[in-house]
């Protein structure tokens, strides 16, 4: 039967290809990973890791140890370990690969340098060590020459690896001067030798000031100091203190950190207590403070930037904002200067129509031109109240307009003519009164810098020139 055929075919067919893939893809695939592993050097889990013991060729050791907290540095001191940086060496250490195999005499070690390595690294776990050794470049200096224990298979190893490999102590170690995390954060007191202070208290996720309860404090700004102090890193360990602050005061006084220029004293849930000093190199610099940190117990240099980060006065931490609402919240900006009003109106899918003057509303393509000035307006915040408010002007040139996204007004920005361009230049903390207004009562008039307020008014005016811009290339088409 003609079927019957078929069907004989078919299976010859489905025999053949099974063969095929067996032959051309599985045994393809099976050399492929062979090859593989005949390239693996070593045959360890990183995690499984407890001790490293990392030697180089001045014969300076550094020894790490793994803690149930983390590693650690056991030699040459005792001192928390980076564990980025030793998960690192061990993943890349565990991952080499040999571009290629080499087999030596019993005296050929030291012609690729691993008579004298110039680095050797034992990582320890329940198997027993695993030990590499690597010695110098090749010719070409793409690899280095590199074995395990004392094998007599030389491998070379990819250069790319070697900076990865080759870590001292100061690499190795961890350079966080206070490690804890944001929400941990209770209170953070900042005292400065002039004998200025404050401080700031968390309850409730709302930080407060105990000293002027009533001032209210934002809460970003309070989050960018704890950042500061959380990124911190030390650039040079300059001594270790391990007596504790209260045992080391003259060392201490050698760097002039028993009376610092500032210190932060932060507490953290648990009542676990850190303090910060800072003080300036008695050679000077630009760039670098001298810093003491009771979480890490060492005197290091630092970054002299966070001194502009840390608050001087309560002032610097209060809440000025002018724009007190939700972006999402605004439906309607109104926008005056001069003769010109402009409105600018919220449109469906989040898009944004422009009327200048009354005229017909047209749709804004580059939205994010309007976020870019709320952006600003979030920024915004005024320098000082003026008290008692001062009158009105009969005839204000600027004014901005917000609405709800139910036509309700929400306030209304009023200030006068900005200085000119040149003038700001000469005088960039130049400040304007803007009188906040809502229906027909003055809420309150505040000093703002002029600066600040010129990028909104020109995010404005650019908005609607090149609105003007795209009408006339369409009427000229």
């Amino acid at each position: 039967m003609k079927w019957k055929s078929l069907a004989v075919y078919g299976l010859i067919l489905l025999i053949l290809a099974g063969f095929y893939y067996y032959v051309d893809v599985y045994k393809r695939k099976e050399k492929e990973k062979a090859e593989l592993q005949a390239r693996k050097v070593f045959d360890f889990s990183p995690d499984k890791i407890s001790e490293v013991r990392v030697v180089r060729s001045d014969g300076k050791t550094v020894k790490l140890v793994k803690e149930e907290k983390g590693w650690v540095i056991r030699e040459p001191l005792q001192a928390a370990a980076d564990d980025a940086s030793v998960k690192g060496l061990l993943n890349v250490m565990a991952d080499l690969e040999a571009d290629r195999w080499i087999d030596v005499k019993g005296g050929e070690a030291g012609q690729y340098g691993l008579d004298r390595p110039n680095l050797v690294i034992e990582a320890v776990d329940s198997e027993g060590k695993h030990v590499l050794s690597v010695g110098i470049k090749n010719p070409a200096e793409t690899h280095y020459y590199a074995r395990v224990g004392e094998s007599k298979r030389v491998f070379l190893m990819s250069a790319s690896r070697w900076n990865i490999l080759n870590k001292d102590v100061y690499d190795l170690r961890r350079k966080e001067l206070a490690v804890f995390q944001n929400d941990d954060v209770e209170a953070i007191t900042v005292s400065w030798a002039d004998g200025g202070s404050v401080e700031v208290k968390k309850e409730s996720d709302k930080w407060f000031s105990p000293q002027e309860p009533d001032v209210k404090i934002k809460s970003s700004k309070v989050e960018n100091v704890i950042d500061q102090i959380r990124w911190l890193r030390a650039r040079k360990f300059l001594d270790e203190l391990t007596g504790g602050e209260d045992g080391e005061g003259s060392l201490l006084s050698k760097y002039g950190l028993d009376k610092p220029e500032v210190k932060v004293d932060v507490l953290l849930q648990g009542g676990k207590k850190i303090r910060i000093a800072f003080a300036e190199p008695e050679e000077g610099s630009n760039t670098e403070l001298v810093a003491y940190s009771s979480d890490l117990g060492s005197i290091v240099n630092t970054d002299r930037d966070v001194l502009g980060e840390l608050p001087k006065t309560l002032h610097d931490l209060e809440d000025r904002s002018l724009f007190t609402w939700q972006e999402e919240s605004v439906g309607r900006l109104v926008w005056k200067k001069k003769e010109r009003s402009v409105e600018i109106t919220r449109a469906e899918d989040d898009k944004w129509k422009v009327s200048v003057n009354g005229g017909k509303s047209e749709e804004l393509e580059e939205g994010w031109r309007i976020r870019s000035v709320f952006w600003d307006l979030e920024d915004l915040e005024y320098e000082k109240e003026l008290k008692p408010v001062p009158s009105l002007p009969a005839e204000p040139l600027y004014g901005l307009t917000f609405f709800d996204t139910d036509k309700e007004e929400l306030a209304r920005w009023i200030w006068n003519e900005l200085p000119a361009e040149e003038e700001e230049k000469e005088s960039p903390e130049r400040v304007v009164t803007l009188w906040v207004v809502k229906g027909e009562k003055v809420e309150k008039a505040v000093e703002v810098k002029a600066s600040l307020l010129g990028d909104i008014v020109d995010k404005l005016d650019n908005t609607v020139k090149d609105l003007e811009k795209d009408e006339k290339k369409e009427e000229n088409r």
